[in-house]
């Protein structure tokens, strides 16, 4: 009887209103807002070493590609 007291006690009192600063909430809400965000595209700076070789990789992987591909037959 004291359980179902509070249960009506519970409902009778008037909502409260929900704080918006809740750091839950905000949590939530930046999250949202960062995943809709477009991502900025990366940039490469064609004068670092790595750049500078990957066509030739590239070409050097097509060629070993090919290698194995006759080799195998």
């Amino acid at each position: 009887m004291e359980d179902l007291n509070k249960i009506q006690e519970f409902f009778s009192k008037p909502l409260e209103e929900m704080d918006m600063n809740d750091p839950v909430l905000m949590k939530m809400r930046a999250a949202k807002m960062k995943s809709s965000q477009p991502t900025p595209e990366k940039t490469t700076n064609p004068n670092y070493p790595s750049n500078k070789n990957s066509a030739k990789l590239a070409f050097l992987k097509k060629e070993r590609a090919t290698l194995l591909k006759i080799g195998k037959v």
